[in-house]
């Protein structure tokens, strides 16, 4: 509480007090530049684009073909090689400049078969598996992903086993050991290759967003929306 005399005009002394009370709390200004900011996060849909959804599809049916094949081929032509057979391939091998023995071409073969049961099964799941991910993936399924990743997994077992056989190749002949090189980089490629296929619809935006169809209409609508904002 605060007291004041207020003097008269007149320089009399004061016949009364005047008592003010004054406002001990500080003096505060608000400027306009204090208030409270908003900030308002805009969302952009993104457009779905299937046609990237169909050619990863496409890629992984011919893949899967391929590798199916192969497993199919495997089981019709299993069984006992006619030792004629290596014979024939030592000569075309030394008619070409190399020195390989007729027991060095059976090894070959005999190494590079050692797995050959387990490998024709996983070529023929995992070529399955490639297609019916592949065909999802075509007609715009996420499922697509999960069994085209199954099915490529089975293809890397397929190459790791073929590296193992060709690693147990003991020959000096730079025929073979060039195509037991070739043979395990071939398996290795198109083991990785048929396992990142599944992963590209997850990488683009747009293949993303074209995943099940059930959910493309409330997409598209977003992005009219916005479009016509």
């Amino acid at each position: 509480m605060h007291y004041a005399i207020v003097p008269r005009i007149d320089c009399s002394p004061p016949p009364f007090i005047f008592m003010v009370e004054a406002d001990s709390s500080p003096l505060s200004i608000k400027w306009d530049d204090d208030a409270e900011e908003i900030t308002e996060i805009i969302s952009i849909p993104s457009r779905p684009q299937p046609g990237i959804l169909k050619i990863i599809g496409s890629l992984m049916m011919i893949g899967g073909f391929l590798v199916l094949t192969s497993g199919i081929l495997g089981f019709v032509s299993s069984g006992e090689i006619d030792p004629s057979f290596f014979q024939d391939q030592a000569n075309q091998i030394n008619a070409a400049g190399d020195n390989v023995t007729v027991e060095e071409v059976q090894q070959f073969y005999e190494s590079t078969e050692r797995y050959a049961g387990i490998q024709r099964f996983l070529e023929v799941f995992g070529g399955l598996g490639l297609i019916i991910g592949g065909y999802l993936i075509f007609t715009q399924m996420s499922l697509g992903i999960k069994i085209g990743l199954a099915g490529g997994g089975l293809v890397i077992l397929d190459s790791i086993l073929i590296t193992f056989g060709v690693n147990g190749v003991e020959s000096e002949s730079f025929f073979l050991t060039a195509s037991g090189y070739m043979l395990q980089g071939l398996m290795t490629m198109c083991g990785l290759f048929c396992t990142i296929l599944p992963i590209l619809p997850l990488l683009f935006t747009g293949a993303k967003a074209a995943l099940d169809p059930d959910s493309n209409k409330s997409r598209a609508e977003a992005v009219s929306n916005f479009e016509s904002e």
